[in-house]
């Protein structure tokens, strides 16, 4: 998808998630690539502030359960920020910053070539996603009043 179609699609959305695997302890080189990308929502002359008040999830899958989830998540609260967006946050699940899954069984970080689609395995992390999602709406439902 080009950049001003996805980007048409977020200026539409109510909710924007931010998801990424994590390979070396921080959000991807194609997310932070995309996020950069993100200025034209701040000081673009047509689309400058087109996302302020809007709902943002960060969500991250790694390798391991402390693998880096966090400075994922904290790249893409950065970015809302910035944006002017609001953070969606819970308290009740693996982290406050956002939804966090792993991919290996555990998140030990020991292959196992048995398993193929791992974050099917992380029921915790699969709850920390619908339980931010049902946040984002209940701030949606909120803004919306």
């Amino acid at each position: 998808m080009m950049p001003s179609r996805l980007f048409e699609k977020m200026e539409d959305a109510d909710i924007i998630v931010l998801a990424s695997p994590v390979y070396f302890m921080r959000t991807s080189g194609m997310m932070a690539t995309f996020i950069d990308r993100l200025r034209v929502f701040i000081f673009g002359n047509i689309a400058g502030g087109k996302l302020r008040n809007k709902i943002g999830i960060s969500a991250g899958v790694s390798w391991l359960r402390h693998g880096g989830i966090e400075t994922t998540h904290l790249s893409h609260l950065y970015a809302f920020m910035t944006l002017d967006m609001i953070p969606a946050t819970i308290h009740s699940s693996i982290s406050p910053m956002g939804a966090s899954a792993v991919a290996i069984r555990h998140g030990e970080g020991k292959f196992d070539p048995a398993v193929r689609i791992g974050i099917l395995e992380d029921q915790a992390g699969l709850n920390s996603g619908k339980a931010l999602l049902s946040r984002a709406l209940e701030l949606v439902e909120l803004i919306h009043k």
